[in-house]
């Protein structure tokens, strides 16, 4: 684990052992790796379900923004693999989630507690079908970054334009990429869904994780092999301060 006086925080999924059981008040049988959380309930982690695990049907005060790491996640008639996004709605029910082949998720959870509730006593209409946004990574063509302020080369799948304030994107950059050294108005939730980016002198791989809060600059971020990694932006402008 880095973490830099400007704020910036580097997390590997080896820095520190899986955790049993679940912050989160689910069912038992599901590891956690816990990297960051807050009093208000905020929280970034990687969860990691075992085969044949059930997320029942729930709400709670917070959104989630997830992306599938590895594994398949059933829900809503949908089959979730890497690379795939579930956004779920705060105070709206959802699921239930099946994993019949154990799934691991990146998820950033925003906005109040991350509490699970479930049962009649918290669901009272069980016939709501709105209380998740689900997209795979196949529904739409890759576009070029440059859109949203990347040089040229990158390319990007946006899941989530930002109704609430946050953008969910899914980013794919080829080998040799390097995304420069800058500084953003939005803070930046950065987890590694595939390959490799070498950044402060550290290599991140799946399921690893990189934060940088707003208006402080960070970065290269260099992909020698090509990667694909998510990110949540929070708040201010979606390209860097040096672009807007």
């Amino acid at each position: 684990m880095t973490s830099r006086p400007n704020g910036v925080f580097i997390a590997q999924v080896d820095d520190e052992p899986w955790a049993p059981g679940d912050p989160v008040g689910l069912p038992n049988g599901l590891e956690w790796r816990l990297y960051e959380s807050s009093e208000n309930g905020d929280l970034v982690a990687l969860a990691r379900f075992p085969s044949g695990y059930v997320e029942p049907r729930h709400v709670h005060e917070a959104e989630h923004y997830d992306v599938i790491v590895e594994g398949e996640m059933h829900v809503d008639g949908h089959v979730l693999r890497r690379g795939d996004y579930i956004r779920g709605y705060k105070n709206v029910p959802h699921g239930p989630m099946a994993y019949p082949k154990g799934v691991t998720v990146f998820a950033v959870v925003k906005g109040g507690s991350a509490v699970h509730e479930w049962g009649p006593e918290h669901i009272e209409d069980d016939s709501r079908t709105d209380g998740a946004l689900v997209a795979h990574v196949d529904d739409e063509p890759w576009a070029p970054a440059e859109g949203i302020g990347l040089p040229a080369g990158a390319e990007c799948r946006v899941f989530d334009s930002g109704d609430d304030g946050h953008m969910a994107v899914l980013l794919r950059f080829p080998p040799g990429y390097v995304e420069p050294l800058e500084a953003h108005d939005a803070a930046h939730y950065n987890g590694i869904v595939d390959g490799e980016v070498h950044v402060d002198g550290r290599v991140l791989r799946r399921g690893d994780y990189l934060y940088a809060p707003p208006a402080v600059p960070y970065g290269p971020l260099e992909s020698p092999t090509g990667c694909t990694l998510f990110r949540v932006i929070e708040g201010g402008s979606k390209v860097p301060a040096n672009d807007s």
